[in-house]
């Protein structure tokens, strides 16, 4: 009996992964429940830091207007690779997202590669991607993009485990007004799909899953980070603004959660930005440590590991070329007040390990 109760054990999350599978249908998923994206062969947007120019070509009026009701448009992407090629497709794409879609004038985009052939491994293994736009055409919005990329960088400082992004110069092309042109910044996020394949995992989504459950490790350093940039707007039972990954190898610890949509966070300061509901803060600013009690361990470790990656942080802005000064002034004054907590053990005892929840 102890042999079936192991064996089941290690198969579960299998079961799991049947039951719970993310019923995204852009999702390339094989029928063992493996994803069999290959990713090393072929050259792959994330794999650089340059600023990589894009244009589209759309009747932006249409694609604005019909925001509230999505549907797909024709448009065509030109990617100017800085070897001098140029990718040239006529694509499909529509507006995405919840509550950007319904404060933003320029809502994020979801761009549809299906049935459409590269020459670019890479890029004729995606099925869609996702773009993240300016939002609203002020200067503000701009550098919400910016802050918002630099906090997807961070994360990857601290894991594999994370969405990598890769900042772009878009031109948009309005072809219903005589081809006006406008050039915004914007990132495109790694789909999930490859996240989880150069991972050697796979992904599933089950709303019976609670932190608590999560890898512990993870789940710890997901939380601090969180806390760090003063980020409210998540939930891993929910699955709001979190995935879930669990390694091939079943011999490993439980799922491993992966945060995304920072635009709420402290750190980044949108005008439309709240916190979350429940935890009574006056402003995003203002910083609430949401972890579970998973024992002390593993949450002061991890503040130990956020300590060596402090001037990783603090160089990744201050050399960042496409930011104005007085945003980095702000970026980096918060993570200073985020040090000041870490550092002091009084505080950590009072904002951090007393702060967490049963």
């Amino acid at each position: 009996m102890r042999y079936i109760i192991i064996l089941f054990f290690l198969l579960s999350p299998l079961f799991i992964y049947a039951q719970g599978i993310d019923d995204d249908k852009d999702l390339k998923v094989d029928t063992t429940g493996l994803i069999t994206v290959n990713c090393e062969e072929s050259r792959n947007l994330f794999d650089s830091d340059d600023l990589l120019r894009v244009s589209l070509a759309f009747d932006i009026k249409k694609f604005k207007k019909e925001k509230n009701h999505p549907e797909y448009q024709d448009a065509v992407l030109k990617i100017y690779f800085p070897d001098t090629t140029v990718v040239e497709k006529t694509i499909q794409l529509k507006p995405r997202g919840v509550r950007r879609l319904e404060h933003c004038h320029f809502p994020p985009i979801k761009l549809n590669f299906k049935q459409i052939a590269f020459e670019d491994e890479y890029l004729d293994q995606q099925s869609t991607m996702k773009f993240v736009t300016h939002c609203k055409t002020s200067k503000f919005y701009e550098a919400y993009i910016l802050k918002e990329y630099l906090v997807y960088k961070m994360y990857n400082l601290l894991t594999d485990y994370s969405f990598r992004v890769r900042l772009v110069e878009m031109e948009y092309i309005d072809i219903a007004r005589d081809e006006k042109v406008l050039v915004k910044y914007g990132f495109f996020i790694e789909h999930l799909d490859f996240l989880a394949a150069r991972n050697n995992a796979f992904t599933f989504k089950n709303d019976r899953y609670s932190r608590r459950m999560m890898d512990r490790k993870m789940m710890a350093r997901m939380a601090l980070f969180e806390f760090m940039i003063g980020n409210t707007d998540w939930s891993v039972a929910g699955q709001h603004n979190t995935k879930m990954l669990k390694l091939n190898d079943l011999s490993k610890p439980g799922p491993y959660p992966v945060p995304y949509d920072f635009d709420y966070s402290g750190m980044v300061d949108t005008d439309y930005a709240v916190p979350a509901e429940g935890f009574n803060l006056e402003s995003v600013r203002d910083r609430v440590y949401r972890g579970v009690c998973l024992g002390n361990y593993f949450v002061l470790e991890e503040i130990e590991f956020f300590k060596e990656k402090k001037q990783e942080f603090f160089d990744l802005i201050n050399d960042f070329p496409y930011m104005e000064k007085g945003d980095k002034r702000e970026m980096i004054s918060y993570l200073d007040s985020f040090y000041s907590i870490i550092e002091r053990e009084e505080s950590v005892k009072r904002q951090i390990i007393n702060a967490c929840k049963e």
